[in-house]
């Protein structure tokens, strides 16, 4: 029923991979389309989009590439969602206005409460949570 984006999807395996390996070494972006066989315009993307947004810094060079932020456990997984997919949370066409049955929808409440409940959820979720859980 709900599924996380694939943008997000290919985040949080970046995200884990640069928070269980040596935080030392920096990864680029083609390193890990490589490792996870993933496009590298994807990775890319949402590499410089949390390089950007302050999950990742970023280094240039030679020898650069991508580490954790070193504040990235105080964040959300909402905040990484709205980072990535510059969407929020909408559960249902009315969430944001866009329906014509409006009027007349008997479920428009409670739909909107599971929406603001689901938002509360993932905001409570902080990255230091995912990332470091033994799988």
């Amino acid at each position: 029923m709900i599924r996380i984006d694939k943008k997000l999807e290919h985040a949080l395996i970046v995200l884990s991979h640069l928070a269980l390996s040596n935080q030392k070494k920096l990864y680029t972006a083609k390193e890990l389309s490589a490792i996870y066989n993933i496009a590298f315009d994807s990775v890319s993307r949402v590499m410089q989009r949390m390089a950007s947004k302050g999950f990742l810094v970023s280094i240039q060079g030679p020898s650069g590439g991508y580490k954790l932020s070193s504040d990235i456990g105080n964040k959300t997984l909402l905040e990484l969602l709205n980072a990535i997919t510059k969407k929020t949370i909408n559960i249902a066409k009315c969430i944001n206005g866009d329906c014509d049955k409006r009027d007349i929808c008997n479920i428009l409440d409670p739909v909107e409460y599971l929406n603001n409940k689901l938002t509360e959820f993932y905001n409570s979720i902080k990255l230091s949570e995912l990332l470091y859980l033994k799988v």
